[in-house]
């Protein structure tokens, strides 16, 4: 849906931009409403195309900060326990090992309380895959299965809350451009609907 979205602003821009075709375009046209008849919509015209225009381009825009920002992991998994299960199918143990030195350094932020112990008042763990052989692999998943596990998930969150500036960027953008284009859509939807409620009216009175 957002890669559509994507195309709107095009052709938003061929009508805001085109004087010719501005004009033909009326919504109380599209629903019957002429002459001195007040006009069924809160917005005007012109401003729910404006509004069209600048939320699809919003959320085009953070569809692309996100394309370029996300963690390549999101590639492989979608969520922590599949990536978890990724970990122990396919990574070496020389990867694995690399993955825990990543967990284990002072500058990571601890994001899953269940594979940190408790350590004065803190949280802390230390290694215990660094010095396991790197080819034997079948003993080491053996040994170390539940731990690899966690610490697979612990850097899986970990890295989903990386580049706090492009997430918050492609947050607002997205919430921002959804707003302007749902508020176009609930005046032409009100509209409508009266229309609708009106005409049976007029219908069973007659």
């Amino acid at each position: 849906m957002t890669k559509i979205i994507g195309i709107v602003p095009v052709v938003g821009y061929l009508i805001l931009f085109n004087d010719s075709i501005l004009d033909k375009i009326q919504f109380d046209t599209i629903t019957g409403t002429t002459g001195d008849e007040a006009s069924p919509f809160l917005l005007g015209g012109l401003t729910k195309l404006r509004m069209t225009f600048f939320g699809s381009l919003s959320v085009t825009m953070s569809f692309l900060i996100y394309q370029l920002r996300r963690p390549k992991e999101l590639d492989t998994a979608t969520d922590d326990f599949s990536f978890a299960e990724r970990v122990r199918e396919s990574y070496s143990v020389v990867e694995m090992k690399a993955l825990e030195r990543d967990v284990m350094e002072a500058k990571w932020q601890k994001r899953l309380g269940l594979f940190w112990l408790p350590w004065h008042g803190g949280r802390k763990r230390e290694c215990q895959v660094q010095g396991f052989r790197e080819d034997l692999r079948t003993k080491f998943l053996s040994n170390f299965h539940d731990y690899i596990d966690q610490a697979s998930r612990e850097w899986w969150i970990g890295q989903m809350n990386s580049r706090p500036i492009s997430r918050y960027a492609a947050m607002i953008l997205g919430c921002l451009g959804y707003l302007l284009l749902v508020i176009p859509t609930i005046d032409i939807a009100q509209a409508v609907i009266g229309d609708i409620l009106s005409e049976m009216l007029r219908l069973v009175r007659h």
